[in-house]
């Protein structure tokens, strides 16, 4: 059989059960081309064999076996078949995605689907998604429509995210709509600053050209450094009609519509300033004065924790730490 054009990448840390969920969508895929990468982001726990029982009685995706880290699979993957890489260690967000990048490079792949564990996808999910970045020369990067999992008639954000720089604020496009809105097809033909990473396609030419995903944040503005560094040269684009249902920040702790946990709030606030020294440190007093504003919600909700993270994350980010933060977040 002839490779794969799609290769299909999933990212998985201690989120089996979601992951075999996500999966359990996947095989439905009415793509004609596609294989699935899953990468155990070292969970130290039964992940692995989890995966492997749940794949050795797939009766629509065929395991091809478990590689260590970078080990090359000898021959390219085919339709449908699916590779598990044991990550040597939790590298973070970027870090993991990019073993399985790394592997799908080394075949004629076209594009490479990032896709969330804690994720559902419909069918036509990865049809749509390839027609959009089809639609186009100058497209790298496409997004999907993602509704809340537990109410699947309404928005997360369709595609991705417009970026304010001069307010280091985002908004999810769409965010709260019903998914048969107008308003929702109209936000199709939008421009995202970036494309939410619950859900991204990426084109091979973009990944030949840009590069891998930028592992020192460890997790967060990983997407929008993405887009970032590929301003002027390649587009982002949406395809509405590529239904993705995300559960949204499972695998640690959080949700967009909760308050973040310690993690998510040490590396968004890290990320946040990173980001800005890296690519617009003229407005790096803008991104601090965003941090500020949380310091002083934080103070007033009584979450003391919060505030010594973030104030934790601010020192690390001047302090240029990258990576894992180690030591426990309190």
């Amino acid at each position: 059989m002839s490779a794969a054009r799609f290769a299909i990448v999933i990212l998985n840390w201690r989120g089996w059960r979601d992951t075999i969920a996500c999966l359990a969508s996947v095989q439905e895929l009415s793509h004609e081309s596609f294989c699935v990468i899953v990468v155990d982001n070292d969970s130290q726990d039964s992940s692995v064999a989890e995966l492997e029982a749940w794949l050795r009685v797939s009766a629509r995706l065929q395991w091809r076996g478990t590689v260590e880290g970078d080990v090359a699979q000898p021959s390219p993957l085919a339709h449908r078949d699916v590779l598990l890489i044991r990550a040597p260690t939790n590298g973070g967000f970027a870090s993991g995605n990019n073993f399985g990048l790394r592997h799908a490079l080394r075949w004629p792949t076209e594009a490479c689907w990032l896709l969330n564990n804690d994720t559902e996808v419909d069918a036509d999910a990865l049809g749509a998604l390839e027609r959009r970045l089809n639609s186009g020369p100058q497209i790298g990067m496409v997004g999907s429509l993602l509704c809340y999992h537990d109410t699947p008639d309404v928005v997360q954000a369709v595609g991705g995210v417009q970026y304010q720089l001069w307010r280091a604020m985002g908004h999810q496009l769409g965010e709260g709509l019903r998914v048969n809105d107008p308003r929702v097809a109209d936000l199709g033909a939008a421009q995202p600053t970036y494309i939410a990473g619950a859900s991204m396609l990426v084109s091979r030419a973009f990944l030949d050209d840009v590069g891998l995903m930028d592992e020192a944040n460890f997790l967060y503005f990983e997407e929008i450094d993405w887009a970032m560094r590929a301003r002027g040269r390649w587009a982002t684009a949406i395809a509405p009609d590529s239904i993705v249902r995300h559960k949204e920040g499972g695998s640690i702790g959080t949700s967009s519509r909760q308050v973040r946990s310690l993690l998510s709030q040490y590396y968004m606030t890290r990320g946040l300033l990173r980001f800005y020294g890296r690519h617009r440190p003229w407005l790096l007093g803008i991104a601090l004065l965003r941090v500020c504003r949380e310091l002083f919600r934080f103070l007033l909700m009584g979450e003391r924790r919060h505030v010594v993270i973030t104030a934790k994350a601010v020192l690390a980010a001047a302090s240029g730490e990258t990576g894992r933060r180690k030591g426990a977040f309190n």
